[in-house]
C-alpha cells in the first residue's frame, strides 16, 4: 500500500519535472527568438502548469517594459538629434552674420561704425544663447536642489518687472501690472522665482505682439497674457518642450520657458499655458506650495 502511493507521488514528481523542462525549453526558446528579431510577441507555453505559466507571465510583463523604454529611448533620441539640429542652427546663423560682416570691414573703408554695431548685436545674440544653454545644463543637474525661504510674489515680480523697463520702453509696450496690496507670500527659493519671471518677461518681450498684462491673485497665482502674432495651437502646445524652435519667430529656441517650467516643479509649483488663437497666457501657479 505504501509502495503503492509512493510510487503515484514519484510519477506525479517525475510528470511535474517532465512539464517544466518541456515549458522551460519552449521559454528559452522563445526568449532567444524574441531577442534576436525584431517581433513584438509574447512568451506562450503549451503546459498549463500554474507555476510555470506565472513564470511565462513576469517574463512577458518584463518584455513589455523593456519595449515601453526602448520606444521611450527611441522617441528621445530622436527629440535630441532633432535637438541637436535646432541648436547648431541657431548657433551658426550668428556666427555666419558676424563673419560676413568681418569680410564686408576687410574690403571696405567706410561706414564700419555700422558693420561694428551689426557685429555687435550679433555677438551678443550669440552670448545670451550659450547663457541659456549654460543655465539649462545646471537646472536639469540632479545636484542642484533650491533652498527656499519665505518671500513675497509682489515684491518679486516688482523687482523682475523693473529690470526690464528699459527694454519694455524701448519696444514701446505699456504694461498692465495688477498685484493685491496684500503681501501673498509663499516658501520658494528667490532666486528661482526672480528667473522665472525674468524668463516669462523675456519670452513676451522677444515674440509680443507689443502689450503685456501681468496679474497676481491671492491663490499665488501669477498670469502673464500677451497678444502672440507669432504663434499657432500647434507651437503654443509645444512652448515648454526642451529646445523647440518657433519657426515663426525668428526661428530661436525658447529655453527660458523649459528652465522656467522645471524651477516651478523643483519648489512644488506648475507651469501651464492658455492660447486663444490671438493671445497667449503663460500661468505660474504657487497656490499648492
Amino acid at each position: 500500500m505504501i509502495y503503492g502511493i509512493l510510487s503515484v507521488i514519484l510519477l506525479i514528481f517525475l510528470l511535474k519535472i517532465i512539464v517544466m523542462k518541456i515549458s522551460l525549453r519552449e521559454i528559452n526558446e522563445q526568449f532567444e527568438n524574441i531577442l534576436n528579431s525584431d517581433t513584438n510577441s509574447l512568451i506562450c507555453l503549451s503546459s498549463n502548469d500554474r507555476d510555470m505559466r506565472r513564470f511565462a507571465n513576469n517574463i512577458n510583463k518584463n518584455l513589455k517594459t523593456m519595449r515601453e523604454k526602448s520606444i521611450m529611448l527611441e522617441n528621445e533620441s530622436s527629440k535630441l538629434t532633432n535637438s541637436v539640429m535646432a541648436v547648431s542652427h541657431d548657433l551658426r546663423t550668428p556666427l555666419t552674420v558676424m563673419i560676413g560682416y568681418i569680410d564686408l570691414l576687410e574690403k571696405e573703408e567706410k561706414s564700419k561704425s555700422d558693420y561694428v554695431l551689426m557685429i555687435k548685436n550679433r555677438a551678443e545674440a550669440l552670448k545670451k544663447l550659450t547663457e541659456e544653454f549654460f543655465e539649462y545644463s545646471i537646472v536639469f543637474s540632479k545636484e542642484y536642489k533650491p533652498n527656499k525661504e519665505n518671500v513675497s510674489l509682489g515684491r518679486i515680480l516688482e523687482e523682475s518687472i523693473a529690470a526690464f523697463y528699459a527694454i519694455i520702453e524701448r519696444s514701446g509696450i505699456k504694461p498692465k501690472i495688477n498685484i493685491p496690496k496684500e503681501n501673498i507670500v509663499r516658501n520658494l527659493n528667490k532666486d528661482y522665482v526672480m528667473r522665472i519671471f525674468s524668463n516669462i518677461i523675456s519670452n513676451a518681450i522677444r515674440y509680443g505682439g507689443g502689450d503685456l498684462n501681468i496679474t497676481l491673485d491671492k491663490n499665488a497665482k501669477i498670469t502673464f497674457s500677451n497678444y502672440a502674432p507669432n504663434l499657432d495651437n500647434v507651437t503654443a502646445a509645444r512652448l515648454f518642450d526642451r529646445f523647440y524652435t518657433v519657426e515663426n519667430a525668428r526661428g530661436s529656441t525658447v529655453l527660458g520657458l523649459t528652465v522656467a517650467k522645471e524651477l516651478a516643479r523643483q519648489m512644488g509649483g506648475k507651469i501651464s499655458s492658455n492660447f486663444d488663437g490671438k493671445r497667449l497666457e503663460i500661468i505660474v501657479d504657487f497656490s499648492g506650495v
